[in-house]
């Protein structure tokens, strides 16, 4: 029966704290959670508090006190929701209780005295041996609530002073937010990070509380060494602590609301409040350390009730290098690392001194930078907006030496997921073809049909036996640009699901035996069975037949609208190898620096000249021309 008598004391007690307020009326206070207003109650909050503990226990007289009673009267540790009888025998008693964090605490005295007889129990509530922090008759009031007490020991003096009395002491760390009926209503929100280790970022988000979403803020606490079950535990392992336990409603108010929130390096706990916002960018983060992260949802018309709203662990990673073998093709992800990605690569021992380092770099979407770094120091100027397959020849390495090799995202706003990376000390791949300086893949606008086209590119220098292969791809028009497929890129064409993707038109491949391996020659195709008014992405991969692929530019093509006369009855060849050598050899020089962006389509290269086409073009070009000057003499 006494114990049911405590559990209602207990929730009474809670209640009259949520609906009325210890010292004022917290129904009062306006429920301005977060703004820069400060304001102060007479008798709450930390420093009032803590002026009034000490002034209690600075006097000589209360400190005698705390000590004859620590010294005289043997301690009884008391367990939480465990009432502990204290006999009209025993005068004279002291209980402790251990808050190994800072909690809610509620410590209830329910006396029970003959009523013939009025008899008189006093307590005392002593913090850490040295503050008094109440000091009360128990038939005048028999319970002490802290809403959030900080950590320490508290010690308990019960005198009863009538042999006819008894007491029952108890304590409770629940929450008040346990006895919220609609706690039930409220789910759980899943925490999204997002790391960006080479800035020493976080990227923290969640969903809105579902229950109560308009009057609903949000706090985030980061931890080192454990997670934070309520926002008052976690406050007060903030720099927001104190000995004499923490206001909620001031505290709150004293947070300012950052976009950026740094982490002090020194600090176990940190609290970023976000006001309605649903995400938090972390700062100072320290690598190969793990966070606690804990979200709580606030509710500035409950004063300030709070719960957990959802948790997180996440490990930040140190980017460790990946290491490159020599002539080996490695996939990096940019993604999981926040947009960076290292590799490393050792220059073998016994290489000449005069060896050289070839890189090979293809971004499979997006744009990014290189940096090669030497003993932390770069060998070179860092290489910008790389956004195509590029070959990087680095000069006079030195051998037996580590290079570092850091790819990061020139784009924030434009995700580059995955890259390709090679490299070697030898003058070509051993499984890999040698692509040109000039990777470009052009249309020879002269010879554009409305239903069919003609590419061109440059061969590849190698001795060895080489295999292109063509991919093309119908575009969306402007009717259908809203669609969501989503075209290939770079490092998808060796996929085996390439040839399910529904925009692939025609592929085709052909093998070529460079004759003179000097000389730059040429290679053209004609695309034929094309729709009109439509566009094409057009990708070109050599590969040495039985190795791996690399890509040439992209080219996107556009057929004519219209188709004249004579369009559909000129018989192309699907496939058209070309010997002759281009006129134009000056945009075939090697360019050992990135050459300035060129939109794509009819002014993407002046690689072909009406001059430099072979001779069954031209004579189709003139008959073309002579069937035009037929029809306007008509």
């Amino acid at each position: 029966m006494m114990g049911s008598r405590a559990g209602v004391h207990v929730a009474h007690a809670l209640l009259l704290l949520l609906l009325v307020g210890s010292q004022t009326s917290l129904l009062a206070i306006s429920a301005k959670t977060f703004n820069k207003e400060k304001w102060s109650l007479p008798g709450e909050g930390r420093d009032v508090l803590c002026s009034r503990t000490r002034n209690f226990a600075g006097s000589p007289e209360q400190r005698a006190a705390i000590v004859e009673w620590t010294n005289a009267v043997p301690a009884t540790e008391l367990t939480e929701d465990s009432p502990v009888l204290m006999q009209a025998n025993e005068s004279r008693m002291r209980y402790v209780i251990h808050l190994a964090e800072t909690n809610p605490l509620a410590i209830v005295i329910i006396p029970s005295c003959t009523p013939s007889h009025g008899g008189e129990i006093r307590w005392t509530v002593v913090q850490n041996e040295t503050d008094i922090l109440a000091s009360n008759n128990a038939l005048n009031k028999s319970y002490y609530i802290v809403p959030c007490a900080s950590r320490g020991t508290y010690h308990i003096w019960v005198e009863i002073t009538d042999i006819y009395c008894e007491a029952e002491i108890s304590y409770n760390t629940r929450s008040l937010v346990d006895l919220w009926p609609l706690l039930n209503r409220t789910s759980v929100s899943a925490i999204k990070v997002h790391q960006h280790p080479r800035r020493h970022q976080l990227l923290v988000k969640w969903e809105k509380s579902k229950f109560d979403i308009h009057a609903m803020h949000y706090c985030l606490a980061i931890s080192r060494d454990h997670p934070q079950r309520t926002l008052c535990q976690a406050l007060g392992n903030s720099q927001y602590g104190s000995r004499c336990g923490v206001s909620m409603t001031e505290t709150l108010q004293r947070i300012s609301i950052e976009e950026e929130k740094k982490v002090p390096m020194d600090a176990l706990t940190t609290i970023a409040c976000t006001g309605i916002r649903t995400k938090q960018l972390l700062k100072g983060m320290k690598a190969n350390t793990t966070y606690f992260l804990d979200v709580f949802a606030v509710h500035t018309q409950k004063n300030n009730l709070s719960y957990l709203l959802g948790t997180a662990t996440v490990h930040v990673n140190r980017t460790r290098p990946t290491q490159l073998f020599e002539g080996k093709l490695f996939v990096g992800k940019l993604s999981t690392l926040g947009g960076l990605s290292l590799f490393s690569f050792k220059v073998p021992k016994r290489s000449p001194s005069n060896t050289t380092l070839k890189l090979l770099i293809t971004p499979c979407s997006g744009t990014v930078n290189l940096e090669i770094l030497r003993k932390k120091r770069l060998i070179m100027k860092p290489i910008l907006d790389i956004y195509y397959p590029r070959v990087i020849t680095v000069g006079s390495v030195v051998p037996g030496e580590r290079y570092l090799i850091q790819v990061s995202e020139a784009d924030e706003h434009y995700r580059t997921n995955r890259i390709q990376i090679a490299v070697t000390t030898k003058d070509e791949f051993a499984n890999l073809p040698q692509l040109p300086v000039n990777t470009t893949v052009a249309e020879l606008t002269q010879l554009r049909t409305c239903h069919a086209t003609t590419i061109a590119w440059y061969s590849s220098p190698d001795k060895r036996k080489i295999r292109y292969c063509t991919y093309i791809f119908k575009q969306h028009t402007k009717h259908q640009y809203y669609s969501n497929i989503k075209m290939p890129s770079y490092c998808e064409l060796e996929s085996r699901d390439i040839y399910q993707h529904p925009q692939l038109q025609q592929m085709h491949c052909i093998f070529s035996d460079q004759i003179n391996h000097t000389d730059l020659m040429p290679k053209s195709m004609s695309i034929s069975n094309l729709a009109p008014a439509h566009y094409y992405l057009i990708f070109v991969t050599a590969s040495l037949g039985n190795g791996r692929s690399l890509p040439y530019r992209s080219a996107r093509i556009k057929t004519h609208p219209y188709c004249r006369e004579g369009d559909s009855s000129v018989a192309t060849p699907t496939i058209n190898q070309q010997q002759t050598r281009f006129r134009n050899v000056s945009v075939f020089k090697k360019q050992h620096h990135q050459q300035p962006y060129q939109p794509r389509g009819n002014s993407s290269i002046n690689m072909l000249k009406s001059g430099g086409l072979p001779k069954q073009h031209q004579q189709l070009m003139i008959e073309r021309r002579n069937n035009r000057l037929k029809r306007d003499n008509k």
